[in-house]
């Protein structure tokens, strides 16, 4: 086999590698941290100022037992009608992802975990006391 032979195999194995690394591109899934990344851009001001506003109080805690993952928030919020959302994000597989509720007049509130994904996990956690915003973020695993 002659030289100019040998380099057309060259050439011909070197373009099926491109064509399939591009078919395998194509075939990945492309998962976001979200979907409206624009709209949340724009907000994320309002979440530094939330983180801040945390930052003075003392630290939220996250406990968890065999059946429920309880989330207890600052000393400071007593008294407090207390507003907001536990976001549980799932950084690997965004059909995990879990939005509940956060309405309580007590410090404590509980979650069943049959209710959560499994895992490691990002809780999000934001509530809102009187005028004022708050926003957390802790690591759980589950």
């Amino acid at each position: 086999m002659s030289w100019g032979n040998k380099l057309l195999i060259v050439f011909i194995v070197f373009a099926g590698m491109i064509g399939y690394m591009v078919i395998r591109a194509i075939d990945t899934p492309t998962n976001l941290v979200s979907e409206d990344y624009y709209k949340d851009e724009l907000k994320f001001q309002d979440r530094i100022d939330a983180s801040n506003n945390a930052e003075k109080l003392d630290s939220v805690q996250l406990t968890q037992n065999a059946s429920t993952v309880s989330i207890t928030l600052p000393a400071a919020m007593k008294g407090n009608n207390i507003e907001g959302e536990a976001y549980f994000y799932c950084q690997t597989n965004p059909s995990k992802d879990k939005h509940l509720t956060l309405s309580t007049d007590s410090l404590i509130t509980f979650f069943n975990k049959k209710d959560l994904p499994s895992g490691n996990l990002l809780l999000k956690l934001s509530w809102k006391a009187g005028k004022q915003n708050y926003y957390v973020e802790k690591s759980i695993n589950l």
